[in-house]
């Protein structure tokens, strides 16, 4: 009997049954018996369709698993889920459940599933996501950690803008956890005062006020008055630790991304002159043509084709730039073939080109580890930053005049940024057992020395930490009575590894430095960017779908955060790296 019904409980004592087809409820106590319920599967009506249609199956089922028949049972609660998520994943509207050529599907698979209309899948998609909601404000009340946000701001195709909000924080099983809990529409002015309201509301309406560590946002002016009013707000209710030096963190692919575009303002006749050829071939289909042959006739096996960058995404020009250099000899044929092709950059324009891509591929490798949105990027932040600092030095002696200044103006950008954000960039550094606070006594002091100009940089681009390995072999000190703190410093530092793990590090190792390890659980919850923000929803652009920028805002909420916390984590981060790699480049191709 129980294969087709559900039990239903007072305490520990069975009461009731509840048919699992149709859904009607009947007497099932001890006292009762369940003669009500046995009878009932005889004239179900519901129950007679599923196991009809399980017959059919049977006999229609592949002789490879004879068995799998049994193994299914029709659940019309399953059923009905499934097909919530499935509107909520894949963003379709909700009028799909009404188109014909859906009913008939649904029918072919199993005549007994139950179609609703888009009225009430609407309700379902908003009911699940208030039932996720205060499962997730349960979970977040109950941490024994801070958590961190991220913000960005979207658009519809009505131009309506929104702010979305992104929770970060890692749980006591030591796990990374990414989820949006805010879309809200957003008033204009986009001010800092609105922003805050905004942002204040939204802790507010989650509980988070005590609970929040930092909050990651890009460069522009209107963010730093909305941090301006949040940390004094906080502050003045005692709910911030470290005197909120540490509540507002500065997006650091933002940071990179104005850095590069600093330098990439200087004229560079390299840049311009590959930037005009790849116009030039691709300006009429006869130039595609030509240009095709003379590859084939070079040997070029590139599989890439040459593209043209966007001059405001530094990114592209990169790629530009990579494509060409692979076509160099192409580009030398098409000059002899073609007298009308002025553009030609000379050879020394190619080594020039070849130095800024390798300049700025420093920068992208920088973005790609600090987007990450699986892994904790709050340690390597200073890493990365490091290695760009140490190609602007070793750059700024370059024999070329363009690249000398490019890296100048650079730097000047970069060490704005840096004085601006080294307390939030530096303490994680810390927690990182790999390096703890030794390395700042090694790395520090010389990049603040050298910020009014170059200096004779010895330490090796390619090995980074030599000199950093070299010291910490050479250090052997004794343990003594000494604070958790100061014991945790004076430990042995791990093997520097590409493959560490710091947060199971931490899960390993957190009942050695207990006080410690609580400060790094909310430390390492932080992310350095806003991509989790700016990939919650399309990897495409930040502009909301022709299906859900005719609704209400609370809906597109719902649906926005419900697909959110329904995808799984490796999809989530396959769309992230989809953001970097389409919504950061715009090429067209030939």
């Amino acid at each position: 009997m129980w294969n087709d019904f559900d039990p239903i409980y007072d305490g520990n004592k069975l009461m009731k049954a509840k048919c699992k087809h149709c859904k009607r409820v009947f007497a099932a106590a001890r006292e009762v018996g369940t003669s009500s319920c046995l009878r009932h599967m005889l004239v179900c009506e519901e129950r007679a369709k599923t196991y009809e249609f399980l017959d059919s199956m049977k006999s229609t089922m592949s002789q490879s698993d004879p068995n799998s028949s049994e193994k299914w049972m029709y659940d019309p609660d399953r059923a009905h889920f499934e097909l919530v998520r499935m509107i909520v994943l894949h963003e379709l509207p909700f009028r799909i459940v009404e188109y014909q050529g859906f009913k008939k599907f649904m029918h072919s698979l199993n005549p007994a599933f139950q179609l609703v209309s888009r009225t009430t899948i609407r309700l379902d998609c908003i009911n699940m996501f208030v039932q996720h909601k205060i499962t997730l404000q349960d979970v977040l009340q109950k941490l024994d950690s801070r958590v961190s946000l991220t913000s960005d701001m979207w658009t519809s195709r009505q131009v309506m803008s929104y702010m979305c909000i992104t929770c970060h924080f890692i749980d006591e099983k030591w796990k990374l956890r990414k989820k949006v809990i805010w879309f809200s529409e957003a008033d204009t002015p986009h001010d800092g005062t609105n922003l805050f309201n905004i942002m204040l509301d939204c802790m507010e309406d989650w509980g988070l006020q005590k609970k929040v560590f930092s909050i990651t946002l890009d460069n522009a002016s209107n963010n730093n008055s909305c941090m301006s009013y949040m940390q004094a707000n906080l502050l003045g209710k005692n709910l911030l630790p470290c005197n909120g030096d540490l509540l507002h963190r500065r997006c650091g692919c933002h940071v990179i991304n104005l850095t590069v575009q600093e330098g990439l303002a200087i004229p560079c006749m390299a840049v311009v002159n590959i930037r005009e050829s790849i116009k030039f071939v691709r300006s009429s289909p006869p130039r595609k043509k030509k240009f095709k042959e003379i590859v084939k006739q070079e040997g070029i096996t590139c599989t890439m084709k040459v593209c043209l960058d966007v001059p405001t995404r530094w990114n592209s020009t990169h790629l530009m730039i990579k494509t060409a250099l692979e076509y160099r000899r192409a580009f030398a044929a098409l000059k002899l073939q073609d007298t009308s092709y002025t553009c030609q950059p000379t050879n020394d324009e190619w080594e020039t080109a070849e130095s800024v891509y390798n300049l700025l591929e420093v920068f992208l490798d920088a973005t790609m580890v600090l987007s990450g949105t699986s892994y904790p990027t709050a340690h390597l932040y200073f890493h990365e930053l490091w290695k760009i600092y140490l190609t602007l030095e070793r750059e700024a002696k370059h024999e070329e005049m363009t690249i000398k200044t490019m890296v100048e103006v650079m730097k000047k950008k970069f060490m704005k940024y840096w004085k601006l954000s080294y307390l939030t960039i530096c303490l994680p550094v810390i927690l990182d057992p790999r390096k703890r606070s030794r390395i700042f006594l090694l790395n520090i002091p010389r990049m603040m020395m050298n910020d009014q100009g170059t200096s004779n940089v010895e330490t090796n681009i390619d090995n980074p930490w030599d000199q950093w390995n070299k010291q910490v072999q050479e250090e052997q000190k004794k343990r003594a009575k000494l604070s958790e703190l100061q014991i945790y410093l004076n430990d042995d530092v791990q093997p520097q590894e590409d493959a560490f793990d710091i947060l199971l590090w931490w899960s390993v190792n957190g009942h050695k430095y207990p006080i410690i390890s609580r400060i790094a659980r909310d430390v390492m919850a932080a992310p350095v960017s806003t991509v989790p923000s700016e990939s919650t929803f399309s990897t495409r652009g930040r502009i909301l779908s022709d299906y859900r920028s005719s609704m209400k805002p609370g809906t597109v909420e719902a649906l926005i955060c419900l697909q959110d916390w329904m995808r799984p984590l490796e999809t989530t981060h396959v769309r992230t790296i989809l953001l970097i790699l389409e919504s950061s480049i715009s090429i067209v191709a030939i």
